[in-house]
């Protein structure tokens, strides 16, 4: 599970970079959809740390 959060999180950031270099309107999502990305990133590392336990 901690998995697919660690993957989407990534592909996240990496479309609100394309879109970012892209069209002019994205530019003012780009930090939304970034920090998006980070925290579902976040999540997936913090199940990973959980789970270990």
């Amino acid at each position: 599970m901690q998995k697919y959060f660690k993957i989407l999180g990534v592909c996240i950031a990496i479309s609100s970079v394309f879109s970012f270099t892209g069209l002019s309107e994205w530019s003012i999502m780009f930090p939304v959809i970034f920090s998006l990305g980070c925290i579902v990133y976040g999540m997936g590392v913090i199940m990973e740390m959980l789970s270990k336990k």
